[in-house]
């Protein structure tokens, strides 16, 4: 299992994307609305998303926190800060994932699936040339607010399937 990990996280190295979070050289990584100031790459502590029990149970990660109006990516920025120096970079796409599972473009669409809760993120690769930003989802965290959105997700595909049923 982990070495299709290790050639899939290859896989992006060799098409151009370079691993940002975690890194060894204590380089903040933060994504946020630069309109907005919505932040999306936020810490534990950050965001309002998690009980208190599962912020200290998690605290020093980065959570995934997707933007209620997302839009697109226009004014969404990467930006990376290390004592009094920033860069900041554009960001064209967002792709989120899992370990185990396809890549999902975020779009206006895709983006409703995580409103309402975070996701505490594994990693994080950026393509600089391309401005797109890969994002790795710990599939094994799930938040409260988390179980709830899934579950009432699954129960509105399950109505709607059980209509579309009616006219087969």
């Amino acid at each position: 299992m982990e070495n299709s990990i290790l050639e899939k996280e290859d896989k992006y190295i060799k098409d151009g994307y370079k691993q940002i979070y975690p890194n060894d050289k204590d380089i903040k990584v933060t994504l946020l609305n630069w309109v907005s100031d919505w932040v999306w790459i936020c810490s534990a502590f950050q965001t309002r998303k998690l009980s208190l029990r599962e912020a200290f149970k998690n605290k020093g990660s980065k959570f995934l926190d997707v933007e209620a109006d997302y839009e697109d990516t226009s004014n969404i920025q990467l930006r990376l800060t290390k004592n009094s120096q920033k860069q900041i970079y554009s960001i064209s796409d967002i792709f989120i994932t899992s370990d185990d599972e396809e890549l999902i473009r975020l779009t206006e669409k895709t983006a409703e699936d995580y409103e309402g809760f975070v996701q505490k993120v594994d990693k994080i690769y950026f393509d600089i040339n391309e401005g797109r930003l890969l994002i790795f989802l710990d599939k094994n965290f799930v938040s409260k607010r988390g179980a709830k959105a899934i579950s009432k997700k699954a129960k509105e595909n399950e109505a709607k399937k059980s209509i579309s049923e009616l006219f087969e």
